[in-house]
């Protein structure tokens, strides 16, 4: 009987140089790690995207969150203590590389929009069924 043991992680490899990266998608854990370091980041680019400025979401990450994107990257490569150098690997492998991430985390849940769609409905459903007793005093009011 087939299990998680027998499942190969997808991957994408980016040609930079005279070497290579594999990436992979990006899971619950790294998504909640980078939305806490890089809050200001997210905040920025749910203002562009809700005053629709900057134009498509990955021209718009790239703009506003370069560290974000390196991080993201240096995660997707299983090796986040390499963000400095994912840095300075050049706008083309960064544009090359945040794409394949973006894919590898979305696609499998249907793309950005529906894997987007669905995590805000998910954390919604969530925090509306949150004992009050764990709820902030102003989530609390809300809900009453």
């Amino acid at each position: 009987m087939a299990g998680l043991a027998d499942i190969d992680i997808p991957t994408r490899t980016i040609t930079v140089g005279t070497g290579a990266v594999v990436l992979r998608g990006l899971s619950f854990e790294e998504i909640g790690a980078l939305m806490l370091e890089h809050a200001g980041a997210f905040e920025g680019l749910e203002r562009a995207f809700r005053e629709n400025v900057g134009g498509d979401g990955l021209a718009a990450l790239i703009n506003l969150a370069p560290r974000l994107i390196a991080h993201a990257v240096a995660m997707a490569a299983d090796e986040p203590d390499q963000t400095d150098k994912v840095r300075r690997l050049g706008a083309g492998f960064l544009q090359e590389a945040a794409l394949a991430v973006w894919e590898l985390t979305t696609e499998p849940a249907g793309g950005g929009k529906k894997f987007i769609s669905r995590l805000t409905q998910l954390f919604s459903a969530a925090r509306e069924n949150l004992p009050a007793t764990l709820k902030s005093p102003e989530q609390a009011a809300v809900s009453h």
